[in-house]
């Protein structure tokens, strides 16, 4: 009877013994289970390029403001001057400006002998684009209305886009995954030259899908932390004159009429003395020819007395 029980016993014993073993080698196949569930979400999450583009905490908002506003001022190169100061104060700045002058009328009135009148009718607008803090946007909107005279209209727009942003996220950690497992299936597999160029180009095309979103979210994102506002104001038609001197007429300066008679007897008696020393210049030549006419005469008479 006590061999009987002590048998009991080393068999309840031994059971005992395992049991506990195999609980510890289930309780440590799990541990080890749930440890490398862990490593591997942790690759996972490292493997997918994070950007501050691609994180959208809980409850925050991702919205886009912009704002276009048409206006009057009374000096455009003042309001731009100020408009300029106020978002480079407030952290903004201007991306584009084009101030310019278009001239309505020029006209040119004669005032004196040696004077004109300028008459220049014209306007001045600016078209500008300016950047400015989310944040500073009500901000700077209230300092640009300071300067309208007149409000030909204003628009604010709000648009969402955090439903977006997401999605983009999404769509960058499924083409991740699967950039993953071909570039895997491409180191493991001994496949064909023809067959892996195929799957580089696949690969490629994945990760320019991937930079794709990457890209699309740091431009929502930088949409998002700086607002656009376009502005187009102009002011009312001003003028300028100015007098501008005119170089005198050559009439202005003609002789009258008696300087011209006396100016003309001189010229006329320079020419007379000019003509008269140009004959006797020439004294030689009509010596000559008054000694051929004596030589002719008297050939004449000689002959004449040889006939009788």
């Amino acid at each position: 009877m006590k061999k009987q029980i002590i048998y009991v016993a080393v068999v309840a014993t031994a059971l005992s013994f395992y049991s506990c073993k195999n609980s510890e080698s289930i309780e440590n196949a799990s541990t080890e289970t749930v440890s490398e569930s862990k490593s591997s979400s942790v690759i996972d999450s490292t493997t997918v390029p994070s950007s501050s583009a691609a994180i959208v905490k809980k409850g925050e908002k991702n919205i886009i403001r912009k704002a276009d506003i048409n206006f009057e001022v009374k000096n455009a190169i003042q309001s731009t001057q100020k408009i300029e100061d106020a978002v480079t104060h407030l952290g903004g700045i201007v991306s584009f400006t084009n101030l310019q002058s278009n001239i309505v009328d020029n006209d040119e009135q004669k005032i004196s002998s040696d004077s004109v009148l300028k008459t220049v009718k014209y306007n001045v607008e600016n078209t500008m684009t300016l950047r400015v803090p989310n944040t500073k946007l009500d901000t700077v909107v209230k300092q640009i209305l300071k300067e309208v005279s007149f409000l030909n209209n204003r628009k604010i727009e709000a648009e969402d886009v955090t439903l977006q942003i997401i999605a983009n996220t999404m769509a960058q950690k499924r083409k991740q995954e699967v950039s993953n497992k071909m570039r895997h299936a491409i180191d493991k597999k001994d496949s064909k030259l023809n067959q892996t160029l195929q799957a580089e180009d696949k690969v490629d095309a994945t990760k320019e899908a991937l930079d794709t979103y990457t890209l699309n979210n740091l431009d929502l994102k930088n949409q998002t932390e700086m607002s656009t506002i376009t502005l187009h104001f102009y002011q009312p038609e001003t003028f300028t004159q100015t007098i501008i001197p005119q170089a005198k007429s050559l009439n202005y300066y003609r002789p009258h009429i008696g300087t011209q008679i006396f100016e003309s007897i001189k010229t006329g008696w320079y020419t007379l003395e000019d003509s008269i020393a140009f004959i006797v210049k020439l004294w030689s030549v009509i010596l000559l020819a008054f000694l051929g006419w004596l030589a002719y005469k008297k050939g004449s008479v000689w002959l004449k007395k040889q006939t009788l």
